[in-house]
């Protein structure tokens, strides 16, 4: 071999052993817009998902930031340079993974250092790919490669979790599984990443992100088992910038202005107008989807949900606040009764035009007398109770309805009509809830319920189905609907002044 075609080689040799280097010299992908394949370099994302690896990694992030082409790389490169691997990618859908495997797994390996032909060789001649089937690719080297929608056989080497905020909001089951089946079966110095934009402010990406987060602003030293938190806001991206002359409007300068205000955040024009487009095209998903901050992106309301406008108004508007108890007015509740279920109870005063709700509680596999303590031990004055259609069902264990049982126990129910349709009953609420004010630490488990309530989906059809999803979220939601429909027949009415004496309304005779 001539010595220049030998340094040569010694110089890939060389550098092929740099991971870092491979990552950014020997992989093409296609871009956002084009068919064209382009050389993959990382970007300030991937960088620092590369420089600071963990076992267990979890990402909350902007869209088109490259996340799932980053790890899809990075596992390709593992398989290719290490025997005996085993990466696999759990999309969210069956359509995803197939987008996944054809452009960021199949097509990067058939394009391995298509710009180094002496290198090009030096690795085809080494290792092969002997099976192709089914989402999978299996090399000559013992590794194997595979992107489905689930992973429940085989011992992972390394494993990414794709869209896991919408995995948990749209069907919590495939999450458990994923959970109990896939994340279970990880030997300890696996490799494990899940990366989501935000899906609500409930599910287990959720959760994981908080604690990642907590620990990350503790400074707390992680262990091999807990998960180092990524956040990825939109204006970090370069590309998010817009050039025009058109001004920023009041509303959008109030926005960056508290974000500069509060965590020093700047922004220059051209990333003010790229959002004020992105927020007009989007509405109030451009905060899922384009989050300026963590707390922000969770902050959103879940797609599909019924009440998302709504709750987001009452927060702009100041309506989900500190909601004191006001000593002078009766408090009345309104329920959504659980026999082998979760019973749930909102607290409410009436003050002027304002429904304040001021308490929420619910439990289940308990007795009516529960409840009746619950309410007992409040230091309420009350006023009126609301129950729906179900109060008068008789009860075949104590041989009377749970109306009249209550009655015996001091508490006295007005039976709210039932609804001929669900969706009565949602637009029910929905009519009265710019009336509705809300004490945010007292009802902040209510609030999640509100903010859960959602459609269900149709994993078949790829849409959601015109009626509720009838989950933990159901009851909160029936306990006010048991409200707005008590106001709706009359039971209860707001005023716009009420300057006559207090009635002392007490619920146990």
């Amino acid at each position: 071999m001539p010595k220049k075609l030998e340094s040569q080689q010694k110089k890939l040799v060389k550098l092929i052993k740099d991971r870092e280097w491979r990552l950014n010299n020997l992989y093409h992908i296609r871009p956002k817009e084009g068919s064209h394949l382009i050389p993959f370099k990382m970007n300030w994302a991937q960088v620092e998902l590369f420089e600071n690896m963990w076992n267990r990694s979890i990402v909350l992030k902007a869209r088109q930031l490259g996340v799932t082409t980053f790890f899809s790389i990075l596992f390709l490169d593992d398989c290719l340079f290490n025997p005996n691997r085993e990466a696999g990618i759990i999309a969210d859908t069956r359509e995803n993974a197939e987008e996944i495997f054809r452009t960021k797994v199949k097509d990067v390996w058939e394009n391995v250092a298509r710009d180094i032909p002496a290198l090009r060789k030096l690795i085809t001649d080494s290792i092969t790919l002997e099976s192709d089937q089914g989402k999978r690719l299996i090399f000559s080297n013992g590794s194997a490669f595979r992107v489905s929608t689930s992973m429940r056989s085989g011992t992972l080497s390394q494993l990414l979790i794709t869209e896991y905020g919408k995995i948990c909001a749209k069907e919590p089951e495939k999450a458990r599984e994923i959970r109990t089946g896939s994340i279970e079966t990880l030997p300890r110095d696996a490799l494990l990443a899940m990366e989501s934009t935000a899906m609500g402010n409930e599910g287990d990406f959720f959760n994981k992100c908080r604690d990642a987060e907590l620990d990350c602003l503790s400074r707390r030293e992680l262990t091999t088992m807990d998960y180092k938190f990524f956040f990825f806001p939109w204006y970090k991206e370069k590309g998010y910038q817009l050039k025009t002359s058109s001004p920023v409007p009041p509303d959008m300068e109030s926005y960056f202005k508290k974000h500069t205000e509060a965590s020093g955040i700047k922004f220059t024009q051209e990333q003010k107008a790229w959002y004020c487009k992105k927020s007009s095209e989007l509405g109030d998903d451009v905060k899922r989807e384009y989050p300026t901050t963590a707390r922000e992106a969770f902050e959103q309301s879940i797609e599909g949900a019924y009440l998302a406008r709504h709750i987001q108004s009452a927060y702009v508007d100041g309506r989900v606040d500190s909601m004191p108890y006001i000593r002078n007015l009766p408090v009345h509740t309104s329920w959504d009764l659980g026999i082998n279920d979760t019973t749930s109870i909102w607290f409410f005063q009436i003050h002027l035009d304002c429904i304040r709700f001021i308490d929420y509680y619910e439990n289940a596999d308990e007795g009516l007398t529960h409840y009746v303590n619950v309410l007992k031990y409040r230091d309420y004055i009350y006023g009126k109770h609301l129950a729906p259609h179900d109060i008068e069902v008789r009860d075949f264990t104590i041989g009377k309805t749970r109306k009249e049982f209550a009655r015996e126990q001091g508490l006295i129910f007005e039976t709210v009509p039932r609804p001929s349709d669900v969706m009565d009953k949602i637009e029910s609420v929905r009519t009265l809830f710019p009336q509705f004010y809300f004490d945010e630490n007292k009802c902040s488990r209510g609030l999640s319920c509100l903010k859960n309530y959602r459609k269900e989906w149709d994993d078949k059809n790829g849409c959601y189905k015109n009626r509720p999803l009838h989950n933990w979220a159901s009851h909160g939601f029936d306990a006010l609907s048991t409200c707005a429909l008590g106001f709706e027949a009359g039971f209860l009415e707001t005023r716009e002044l009420q300057h006559e004496a207090v009635v002392e309304y007490d619920v146990f005779e």
